[in-house]
């Protein structure tokens, strides 16, 4: 059961890591195309 949960909590936090970088990602990009106009 413990390896059950603590697989879980791994592809949760991975999935979350993921959501992060891309809205990070998302951000930079909006940053640069405001400076470029």
């Amino acid at each position: 059961v413990i390896a059950v949960v603590i697989f879980i909590l791994l592809c949760v936090t991975a999935i979350a890591i993921r959501i992060y970088q891309q809205r990070k990602l998302r951000k930079e990009n909006e940053s640069k195309v405001s400076k470029e106009e």
